[in-house]
């Protein structure tokens, strides 16, 4: 897989919506400080949810997603979609298609091919030390985790992996760590991922998303 370049979104020149649906074309919008549920139907759209506890769908083609603040259930559906959950406790399915999902603060649920989606895409996971006690499901597609922390190297990553009965071993190899078909935590500083359904673990650089 080749890892994907990571675009901050940006929120400017935004129309503001309380909820409902887009147009169907490329659509850009921003939810209101209330709960929101908002429908990205057709077309590339930019969608940042708000405040409130938010339900978000990107609909087809390439979506990007910002739950923001709240308790938010963010899903791009189909196409390749760029999420961040940002804060609060999030619950975040890329769908079909080779997504990347930015899980924020907060103890957040992260599923590389959403809930009920079947197929899937490679899909890449990207977490940064404060963003919490997460649980991240691959699914299908070479899925990677990215620790966006690039003082860490694989030694740490691995010595801090501890894997549950009957997984396979993690091992390093061809400058990331390999994790087929292994399943438990990964604790750095702390915090603890739960994983399972990925196939690599790498470290990178940190992306510049509004509401980290």
């Amino acid at each position: 897989m080749t890892d994907k370049t990571v675009t901050p979104l940006d929120e400017g020149a935004l129309s503001a919506v309380t909820g409902g649906a887009t147009s169907g074309g490329n659509d850009s919008v921003r939810g209101s400080d209330a709960p929101n549920l908002i429908f990205g139907q057709g077309g590339n759209d930019t969608i940042l949810a708000g405040g409130g506890n938010d339900t978000v769908t990107g609909g087809s083609d390439n979506d990007s997603i910002a739950g923001q603040s709240g308790n938010d259930n963010l899903s791009g559906d189909d196409g390749q979609d760029t999420m961040l959950g940002g804060e609060g406790n999030d619950t975040m399915g890329g769908g079909a298609g080779s997504d990347i999902i930015v899980g924020g603060r907060g103890a957040d649920l992260l599923y590389g091919d959403g809930v009920n989606v079947s197929g899937g895409g490679s899909d890449q996971f990207h977490w940064t030390r404060g963003d919490g006690n997460d649980t991240i499901i691959g699914g299908a597609g070479t899925d990677v985790l990215v620790i966006e922390d690039t003082s860490l190297t694989l030694q740490a990553l691995l010595a801090g992996i501890r894997t549950d009965a009957g997984s396979a071993t993690p091992r390093i190899e061809n400058g990331a760590i390999n994790l087929t078909g292994v399943t438990g935590t990964l604790t750095i500083g702390g915090e603890t991922l739960r994983f399972s359904e990925l196939e690599r673990l790498t470290v990178g650089p940190m992306t510049n998303f509004a509401n980290r």
